[in-house]
């Protein structure tokens, strides 16, 4: 299952809650106060198992809810603020030392699917398929960029599932593709800023775009 998804078992389970919360049913408020950083721990534990993921940066975010979560249960003898820093850099400087090396923060796809998600960072990320099918592409705290202009769908079209969440993401297409866009924006915004192509071919590419945003904004667009 994508980051996206996992994100969307997590509202769908915390809007549930809020619900329950309003029939008198749980009292939901303090149960999220206390276990909300359980959710960075379970988004970084599922970009451990993304191949396309960073190892790093997945493993900080576990860190983070972990060191979140345990102040918050305040279940440990000792101070967890105390290691939890020394900790980031062993990590760190580790990934340095020992990772393999890649040109900043690009990464390229050739494969019928794209899965990226940036995380208090940026991404740029040209993808290159000859049959594209879709994917995913998420933000949460920074930006990504998701450039598809030197790909070619795949014959029956692309699925694209997009989440922002206090950042934005950019989808740069081809001219003359179809995007059709279906989504909620939750205190957020998406826009569609493609030229749309000539109303009589009836066998233009579409790229069919399923989105979520969340104090974020998506852009669809044919140029930077």
């Amino acid at each position: 299952m994508s980051v996206l998804r996992w994100i969307g078992v997590i509202l769908l389970v915390i809007g549930a809650g809020f619900l329950l919360d309003v029939f008198d049913v749980v009292d939901f408020a303090p149960i999220l106060e206390i276990y909300w950083p359980s959710a960075l721990i379970l988004i970084g534990i599922v970009q451990l198992f993304n191949k396309q993921s960073s190892k790093v940066w997945s493993g900080i975010l576990i860190l983070v809810g972990l060191y979140l979560q345990v102040n918050k249960l305040a279940i440990l003898p000792v101070d967890f603020s105390s290691i939890f820093w020394p900790v980031v850099l062993v990590v760190v400087g580790a990934s340095l030392v020992f990772g393999k090396r890649q040109s900043g923060s690009m990464r390229e796809f050739s494969d019928e699917k794209v899965d990226v998600f940036a995380f208090f960072g940026g991404a740029d990320t040209p993808v290159s398929s000859p049959a594209f099918r879709g994917g995913s592409a998420g933000v949460l705290f920074g930006g990504n960029t998701l450039d598809l202009r030197n790909t070619k769908l795949a014959p029956e079209g692309a699925d694209l599932e997009l989440f922002a969440a206090f950042g934005g993401v950019d989808v740069l297409v081809p001219e003359g593709w179809k995007v059709v866009d279906r989504g909620v924006p939750i205190l957020g915004g998406f826009d569609n800023k493609t030229i749309p192509p000539a109303a009589n071919d009836s066998n233009v590419p579409t790229l069919r775009v399923h989105y979520v945003t969340f104090c974020g904004g998506i852009d669809i667009k044919n140029k930077e």
